[in-house]
């Protein structure tokens, strides 16, 4: 495993609902290397929530954990059916999520997805992590 590295990076989330695409974080980050993929570890400041969020990328499997006043776990494989939970203080829910393309590369992820309900489709996402090596300047 190599140490943490700080970069810049821009994630942002489409809904096709409704239309609209929003930043959910834009700032620092830290990107650790393995033999088998990345870790992207970033702390969001979404809804007035303050969550630590990492991202996990290995062998074209993403996992996410938010960790906030809940907890979300995501899973996302191309054209695999997978799931997200949620660990709120009112219970735990689940959804199920189809995966329609995936995207890895050294200063892009993303994910295409469809959000579910038992069969029934509740929206189609793209998450988008955009990542930058942040620049040092000198005095």
């Amino acid at each position: 495993m190599k140490h943490l590295h700080p970069v810049i990076c821009r994630v942002t989330r489409k809904s096709v609902n409704d239309g609209k695409s929003e930043v959910i974080h834009l700032g620092k980050a830290y990107l650790s290397q393995f033999s088998d993929g990345i870790s992207l570890v970033y702390h969001e400041s979404a809804n007035e929530e303050n969550c630590k969020v990492t991202l996990e990328v290995n062998d074209e499997i993403i996992t996410c954990l938010r960790q906030g006043e809940s907890v979300t776990m995501c899973t996302w494989q191309n054209l695999v059916p997978t799931s997200i939970s949620i660990k709120t203080a009112f219970g735990q829910h689940f959804f199920n999520v189809m995966t329609y393309q995936v995207v890895i590369e050294r200063e892009l992820i993303l994910v295409d997805y469809e959000l579910l309900v038992d069969k029934d489709v509740i929206d189609r996402i793209e998450m988008k992590w955009e990542i930058k090596e942040e620049i040092h300047e000198s005095n």
